[in-house]
């Protein structure tokens, strides 16, 4: 019975990006795993930028600019494609994220491309 709904969640990348030390917490509780210190120290170490370049590499970075950072190296054209797919546009849908209409708004990223307060806190809901 339950199938892999109680087991399983769909995390999205732009929130675990903007928020995560909160995302990880909420990913640790809902495995039934105490997250640590250590963790914690780790994630916040990691997300926040200003790391040292190996390799052409960054070892640490701004996950929040992570998040935004295909804007500005996505075609619109590709975006356009993806937008006329009907399985993706359903997909879109449910996940919350707003379609772009025009490159303009594609590349102001003071224009939100995903509803925070759709998903994936009715996910996680569940959980709480």
């Amino acid at each position: 019975g339950g199938g892999y709904k109680s087991r399983s969640r769909i995390v999205r990348y732009e929130d675990i990006g903007t928020h995560p030390l909160e995302m990880t917490t909420r990913m640790y509780d809902f495995v039934g795993v105490p997250i640590t210190g250590d963790v914690e120290e780790w994630v916040v170490k990691n997300t926040k930028g200003n790391g040292k370049e190996v390799f052409n590499m960054n070892t640490k970075m701004n996950s929040t600019a992570a998040v935004e950072s295909w804007r500005d190296k996505t075609k619109m054209s590709v975006v356009l494609g993806i937008q006329d797919v009907s399985e993706c546009v359903e997909l879109m849908r449910l996940m919350g994220y707003i379609p772009f209409h025009s490159e303009q708004d594609l590349r102001n990223i003071s224009l939100p491309f995903y509803n925070v307060t759709t998903f994936p806190a009715r996910e996680f809901a569940i959980m709480y």
